[in-house]
């Protein structure tokens, strides 16, 4: 049986692929982050509609 991944690795610069470099981000951080973006996405798409001066 499989085990679902609790972080993936993102790599901070160019490197020969080890895993001893690089940050870990955890799922729950990574489901933060898209929670975020996704807010700041539709907080700059309604700028981009209701700031139209037509």
């Amino acid at each position: 049986m499989h085990e679902k991944r609790k972080h993936y690795r993102v790599a901070m610069r160019e490197i020969k692929e080890s895993p001893a470099e690089g940050i870990y981000v955890t799922n729950e951080e990574l489901r933060k982050c898209s929670l975020y973006a996704g807010f700041l996405f539709v907080i700059l798409t309604i700028f981009a509609f209701f700031n139209r001066k037509n």
